[in-house]
């Protein structure tokens, strides 16, 4: 007997997570065992006191109950909390084989009374919203109810750890003391649990991280790349990322010409080249339109031509291509009107003339199967790094559509996005990469110490962590965008949010719908 004592203890344990249940759990245990093995009740002196030991089998329960809401005193602020939450689903086939369950338990049992009551209560609540797996708990009748009555979260079948909650956000209770605030209404309540992200479940593969300087934004993003089974790319502007195992590319001892077509026409790609240059150095409409028509003929004289596509492997022209025919059309330029639009263009064709575009070193199948890190921080110019990355990610995007759909198999990390999001062309082409990713196996982490720019791309991404900030407009937002319309919650982030130490960070679950106070593990 006791073999299947102790069975029953750590089956208890499992389901209930305490100790004391499991104790309280054993005569119960001792009856069946006595069924299954044929042994007569009246023989066993245990056994004998039968009805003795169900009363005190509930009363031990209900007094460790009310011990352990004494203890936990948020318990009944969550209980409320987590009720709120639940919705009916009424099945009557649960509630008959419920049912059917009582009725035999009460006939094998000796028609107790009280156990049958126990298993006819859980039987209920498993029929207005339990799951089948469930029915078998009527067994337990008294003790499944704690169990049965809060909602469980369902457990990711793949997910990945990102660290421990230490508070939920919620009505009343008793506040964590290191992040006490001042709102008499909602308070972050003590909580233990993990928090994890499952991209099964996720509407695509992107996540954004915000806070200020050294706060643990790049601890956060390679913690999520390290743990996940694919490769990473990651685009370091400031050379802060080191990655054992992880291949670090210098991007000023490589070259790339931004006029490869990429898999798109010349039509298409000399006006994706222009709309560059044009947020890059704000040129105008007129400027951008005789720039789009220069980059079409440079396309033409290489022999590259726009109906026949058996050209467009053809090596492409460079920015000193360009500039050979920019100067071939001052020299045939009939009105000084004519020669003045060449000259205005001429200075920014001259700068991107350095051998850094003149052709291309890097194969973009190798930074995709690979871990790789480009290291931004040794180019001369923030407009020369602009133009690398954004052509990175214009053949990372055509790489997409030409390898097709897949599972998840690229991570791209980007630190400080609002250098690519704050250009027209970089926002517009982040926007796209982001919507279509998931399709085709790649996501994308954003991470910024604002929230300008970022809130252009939330649309499409399916985790958010904020850290600490501190600029009121950026408080203002990240606590609209976690707290939603509830006042009280977007009082309590907002007072949250400047107060976080290194390593803590806010965030809501979008399925559930709760705001967690999360510690990095």
């Amino acid at each position: 007997m006791s073999f299947f004592g102790a069975l029953n203890s750590f089956l208890s344990f499992i389901l209930f997570g305490s100790i004391l249940m499991s104790f309280i759990n054993l005569p119960m245990f001792f009856v069946i065992y006595s069924i299954v093995f044929g042994q007569n009740i009246e023989e066993t002196t245990f056994l004998l006191q039968f009805q003795y030991y169900t009363y005190s089998y509930i009363g031990i329960t209900i007094l460790i109950f009310l011990i352990y809401s004494f203890i936990k005193r948020n318990f009944y602020d969550y209980l409320l909390d987590e009720l709120r939450k639940t919705k009916i689903n009424f099945s009557v086939a649960r509630l008959s084989i419920g049912l059917l369950i009582s009725l035999i338990l009460y006939l094998l049992l000796f028609e107790n009374f009280i156990l049958l009551i126990g298993s006819l209560l859980s039987s209920i609540v498993v029929s207005l919203y339990g799951s089948y797996y469930e029915l078998p708990l009527v067994t337990l009748n008294w003790i499944a109810l704690p169990y049965l009555v809060v909602p469980k979260q369902k457990m990711p079948e793949s997910k990945l750890v990102i660290g421990k909650i230490i508070g939920k956000l919620g009505r009343g209770g008793i506040a964590n003391s290191s992040f006490y605030t001042s709102d008499p209404v909602y308070k972050w309540i003590a909580y233990n649990g993990i928090y994890s992200i499952n991209f099964q479940e996720s509407k695509n593969y992107n996540i954004v991280i915000i806070g200020t300087s050294g706060v643990g934004k790049s601890t956060l993003a390679k913690k999520i790349v390290k743990n996940l089974e694919v490769s990473y790319l990651i685009f370091d502007l400031h050379g802060e990322y080191d990655i054992n195992g992880a291949e670090k590319i210098d991007a000023s001892s490589i070259s790339i010409n931004p006029l490869s077509l990429f898999g798109r026409s010349p039509k298409e790609r000399a006006l994706e080249v222009a709309m560059m240059i044009k947020s890059l150095f704000n040129l105008g409409n007129l400027q951008t339109m005789d720039l789009a028509n220069l980059i079409l003929e440079a396309y033409m004289e290489k022999g590259i031509d726009e109906i026949d596509r058996n050209t467009w492997n053809m090596p492409p022209p460079t920015f000193r291509d360009l500039i050979l025919l920019l100067e071939k059309k001052k020299k045939i330029a009939t009105t000084t009107q004519d020669l003045a639009r060449y000259e205005s263009i001429e200075p920014y064709l001259q700068f991107l003339s350095s051998a850094i575009f003149s052709n291309s070193t890097i194969k973009i199948e190798d930074i995709l199967t690979k871990n790789v890190i480009i290291d931004f921080s040794k180019l001369p110019t923030n407009e020369v790094k602009y133009i690398i990355m954004e052509t990175l990610l214009k053949s990372i995007q055509s790489y997409m559509y030409i390898t097709g759909i897949s599972n998840l198999k690229k991570i791209i990390i980007i630190d400080e996005a609002p250098f690519i999001l704050s250009k027209d062309s970089g926002k517009q082409l982040l926007e796209r990469l982001l919507a279509e990713g998931r399709k085709f196996g790649f996501g994308f982490i954003i991470i910024s110490q604002s929230t300008e720019y970022v809130k252009e791309v939330l649309a499409n991404v399916s985790y958010y962590f904020v850290f600490n900030l501190i600029e009121p407009k950026d408080l203002d937002y990240a606590s609209k965008l976690i707290g939603g319309s509830d006042s009280h919650y977007y009082s309590v982030i907002y007072e949250t949010l400047q107060k976080l130490p290194k390593g803590y960070c806010v965030t809501r679950d979008l399925l559930r719908g709760e705001v967690y106070l999360l510690k990095l593990t």
